[in-house]
């Protein structure tokens, strides 16, 4: 007969409590960076509304290329993989072609989401914390 040896109860708690912390600390990662971009846009509002314009610009155009049928595609000079490759693009993403430059700036220096480095950022601040309590 084959006897298994069952887990002892405390490493089962440490890696459930290590995966609820890596989990917190993922999700802290996220709203960290929601914070940040909403700050972001909003100490620029006249770019938040000039990117939602150009947004709402480029999913209209997207729209009407998506309607043009082969004949005025080939009219154009436009290829139907070219069109399908741009209508798989996220309208939100990058701001059109038409942009203003200083938009253009803005979009391109908004911070980006790296779920490692938030998460690495949370546990800094934790261990900070921890060693200030320690010391005093």
């Amino acid at each position: 007969m084959l006897w298994v040896n069952k887990p002892k109860l405390s490493v089962v708690l440490a890696t459930s409590l290590l995966a609820l912390v890596s989990e917190f600390a993922r999700l802290w990662g996220r709203v960290q960076f929601t914070v940040q971009i909403c700050v972001y846009w909003g100490v620029r509002p006249y770019f938040m509304l000039a990117r939602w314009r150009d947004a709402v610009k480029l999913y209209y155009s997207r729209r009407a290329l998506a309607d043009l049928d082969e004949r005025l595609l080939d009219d154009i000079g436009v290829d139907p993989a070219a069109v399908k490759a741009e209508l798989s693009k996220p309208f939100i993403g990058s701001p059109s072609g038409w942009a203003d430059d200083r938009l253009r700036d803005v979009v391109n220096n908004q911070p980006r989401y790296d779920g490692a480095a938030h998460a690495d950022q949370f546990y800094q601040g934790r261990r900070k914390v921890i060693r200030h309590r320690f010391r005093s």
